[in-house]
């Protein structure tokens, strides 16, 4: 029997914060691409991961800030 289709197939919480870095380091790469490009398609996955993580840690440990100041 199948698995019912989720808005969100991502486990926040099963995914690592090393898997969390990269999606930021690839989204930061990938800013300014043009819209309907393969590179914006790749920005929305990643985008989906770093904000299924973001919303499975503790406000207080969230790392979005890592994004803006660059670490």
């Amino acid at each position: 029997m199948m698995k019912e289709p989720t808005d969100n197939p991502l486990d926040g919480p099963a995914l690592s914060e090393e898997v969390y870095h990269l999606a930021l380091e690839r989204i930061k790469a990938l800013l300014g691409c043009t819209g309907d490009s393969p590179e914006e398609r790749e920005l929305i996955d990643w985008a989906t991961i770093a904000d299924a993580y973001e919303h499975s840690v503790p406000s207080n440990d969230n790392c979005a800030t890592h994004l803006r100041s660059g670490q």
